[in-house]
């Protein structure tokens, strides 16, 4: 395993490598390390899924022979950041472990963590010569009490090895414990999964009855649902509304003027949105060029690929309290919250990042807006009026809720099922087109999921409601299902970058149905607080969400 010379490299890493060896057989040990960090640095380039004699395994196996050629040359501490960066690639590679106790047993002061590295590779490769030689070297661990010199060195090395044993036992019994621990989470997982698809077999059903005009659960009549447009999900994803005509023209100035009215392209426009929010649940809409939607958001990204790259303890310097900032839920992922209003405590990671995600957040809030007043006109009301429900304009006292997100997935190769149908905790979702396509929306006519990302360029935002629109207009603007996969495909990627924009309410805005134009068949009015929390089950009672597909296994999306 362990041989002098860095020998063990996998395929793949070209001349670089051959030069790296024969340097170091030849113990031209500065040499060596100079070659097998350009082939580390190489391999560290192509970047993509850990896989057998992939990029990052060539990188693992470049940084130990690195490390071996620093030891020789010398240059432990060098040395161990090497042994420590193969280590951190590829944690269960035994040699990567020897490597790291070679490093630190070459420095004063650290027997006890060489020894321990050495027994991590022992663990991995049981009776492995190199490592059993490295140990004998350290010698015995220092006894608890003054032991005298009595059994001499037999006794010490029996020491040695009785705390080895020890220490085994203990990795065992852990990683047996992780093990049935990962099992129920994995079996648990696929019970609520065919749990969801009996739901959702269940909720097609009572839509077609629905539909047929038999109703829903008696008493609880299913929302009128406007016809679906022609050639159905598909045929609306290929042809996106223009954001041009949803946006507020300028004063003095309608592109309808000369058209009837409700007869022109912008009307038209506005009542396709509509339809498909009411139908689909969900819309595309293509931005002009001018506004150059996706190379702001490209720089979003960029920017959240440098920041989560960053050490944790540096990104927790960016962590607020009140939900703004870094944030680390438990998952595959992390993100960095943006709102308009800040608490004392919250700081940028630098200007830069902070010009990036404000211009981003400016453009989606202006969309989302537009998207909002489109609606609030469709129901028949006052845009103006349903705008107080909003914390955009709220003095800034009031907690800020509507939010941007820009969301960092690690892939998972395993796990294609690991996020299930959520829905928003938003009046409106705007979300541009992710680093790669991931993302699915179930379509509410039929209920089936649809790849909305593959159908989306640089320039097309999607658009859907959220729980709080729901809620204030009966369902006629039902919550959009949607999820991300735990991998992605045609695309050599470890990360993925998502960025939606959450348009929210007030906390102490109440929801009322009869506001909307709905009547009482919308419900009781609600406070957007007992939503935002679940007061009493009050996000679980709506009529139209009885069933486990709207929610996440994770709970509710907030």
């Amino acid at each position: 395993m362990v041989g002098a010379g860095g020998g063990g490299g996998g395929g793949g890493g070209g001349g670089a490598a051959c030069d790296g060896r024969s340097l170091f057989k030849a113990g031209r040990w500065g040499e060596a390390a100079e070659a097998f960090a350009h082939e580390a640095g190489a391999a560290a380039a192509e970047g993509g899924a850990a896989r057998p004699g992939g990029p990052r395994e060539r990188e693992a196996r470049a940084r130990g022979n690195l490390s071996a050629a620093l030891l020789r040359a010398g240059r432990p501490r060098e040395a161990l950041r090497a042994a420590e960066g193969a280590r951190a690639l590829a944690p269960g590679w035994a040699k990567a472990h020897f490597r790291c106790g070679a490093a630190l047993g070459a420095l004063p002061g650290r027997e006890a963590d060489a020894r321990e590295a050495l027994e991590a590779a022992l663990a991995l490769e049981p009776g492995n010569a190199d490592c059993l030689r490295r140990m004998k070297a350290l010698g015995p661990e220092a006894p608890a009490g003054n032991a005298g010199e009595a059994g001499g060195a037999l006794g010490g090395e029996a020491e040695l090895w009785g705390a080895f044993a020890k220490k085994l036992a203990a990795w065992e019994e852990l990683s047996r414990v992780e093990n049935l621990r990962l099992r129920k989470l994995s079996e648990e997982q696929e019970q609520r999964l065919v749990a969801q698809g009996d739901t959702i077999e269940r909720l097609q059903s009572q839509l077609r009855e629905a539909r047929g005009g038999s109703g829903v659960g008696g008493a609880e009549k299913a929302v009128a649902t406007p016809p679906p447009a022609a050639g159905g999900v598909e045929a609306a994803m290929a042809d996106p509304v223009p954001l041009q005509h949803l946006l507020p023209h300028a004063r003095g100035s309608d592109p309808d003027a000369g058209n009837g009215g409700g007869g022109g392209v912008r009307a038209a426009a506005r009542k396709k949105l509509c339809q498909n929010l009411r139908t689909h649940g969900f819309c595309l809409v293509q931005a002009p060029r001018a506004l150059r939607v996706g190379s702001t958001i490209d720089r979003a990204y960029e920017n959240a690929r440098v920041f989560f790259r960053l050490p944790t303890e540096r990104k927790d310097a960016n962590r607020c309290p009140t939900e703004h900032g870094y944030l680390n839920p438990e998952g595959n992922y992390q993100c960095f919250q943006v709102k308009s209003r800040h608490g004392a405590s919250f700081t940028w990671p630098g200007q830069g990042f902070q010009s990036a995600f404000v211009a981003a957040y400016k453009l989606l809030e202006q969309v989302a807006l537009a998207c909002f007043d489109v609606c609030a006109a469709d129901l028949g009301c006052e845009p103006s009026g349903l705008r107080d429900l909003l914390d955009v304009d709220a003095p800034r006292e009031v907690p800020a809720r509507t939010a941007m997100r820009c969301i960092e997935y690690t892939r998972v190769e395993e796990t294609r099922n690991e996020y299930a149908d959520h829905t928003d905790l938003s009046f409106v979702t705007v979300a541009p087109r992710g680093s790669c396509a991931a993302l699915r929306v179930r379509d509410m006519l039929s209920l089936k999921e649809v790849d909305v990302e593959r159908a989306m360029g640089p320039d097309t935002l999607l658009v859907y409601c959220g729980d709080l629109m729901a809620r204030l207009t009966g369902n006629s603007f039902p919550a959009a299902m949607h999820r991300p996969v735990g991998a992605w495909e045609g695309a050599d990627a470890n990360y993925r970058y998502a960025l939606p924009f959450f348009l929210r309410g007030r906390s102490d805005a109440v929801l009322d149905p009869r506001n909307a134009g709905q009547g009482s068949k919308g419900g009781e009015p609600v406070p957007v607080w007992m939503l935002e929390n679940n007061v009493g089950g009050s996000r679980d009672s709506f009529p139209w969400k009885k069933a486990q597909a709207y929610y996440s296994t994770f709970g509710f999306s907030a």
